[in-house]
């Protein structure tokens, strides 16, 4: 189900995961095959965009 199409605003980002984790959706895709220092900087660089870009409060 679509956040959009229940009304919602929503962004989807995609890191393209299953280019570069071999065990994406796949028996092996378990939580040691994450690289979860590379996930921190994404979430740390994106909260940075966001925080920046969203302009006043409504």
């Amino acid at each position: 189900m679509s956040f959009w199409d229940q009304g919602f605003r929503a962004v989807m980002l995609s890191d393209t995961s299953f280019f570069r984790n071999p065990h994406y959706h796949e028996p092996t895709d378990q939580p040691d095959t994450l690289d979860y220092r590379r996930m921190a900087q994404i979430t740390e660089a994106l909260a940075e965009v966001f925080s920046t870009s969203r302009g006043p409060n409504p």
